[in-house]
């Protein structure tokens, strides 16, 4: 789904595709100061999880169980997994540095969807090749 907010457009995904994005590249979420943050019990809770995650022998658990572990709803659940990435995207464009590791390349990733654009800082230890 496209949202637009008078100024910018952003692409809002499923609660699942934002919750498996974020367990899946948890380095990101430790990036994140959770300390004001409405989502601070969500964030501790992913960085939790990502540590037992396998993609092919740990099922992914429904919101629902998630919000009742960290006395939630659903929906809150899901606009705060939204905030959380959206906080990621925007300390990565504030502080790309962060996202670069000791003998890393720097790099650049440019997306488009749907006439959305996002750029992605990060670092590579190989770069390929065009062509």
């Amino acid at each position: 789904m496209i949202e637009f907010d008078g100024k910018n457009q952003r692409i809002i995904a499923s609660a699942n595709a934002y919750l498996l994005t974020l367990i899946r590249y948890h380095n990101y979420l430790k990036l994140i100061n959770p300390r004001d943050k409405i989502y601070k019990d969500l964030h501790e809770w992913l960085l939790t999880f990502s540590t037992i995650y396998d993609d092919y022998v740990t099922p992914m658990p429904p919101l629902k169980d998630i919000a009742t572990q960290i006395n939630s709803n659903g929906a809150k659940i899901k606009r705060h997994l939204i905030k959380l990435h959206e906080d990621i995207l925007s300390l990565n464009e504030d502080s790309p540095e962060l996202f670069i590791q000791k003998n890393e390349i720097p790099c650049v990733i440019h997306m488009n969807c749907y006439n959305v654009f996002v750029r992605f800082h990060l670092g590579l230890i190989v770069v390929p090749r065009i062509g």
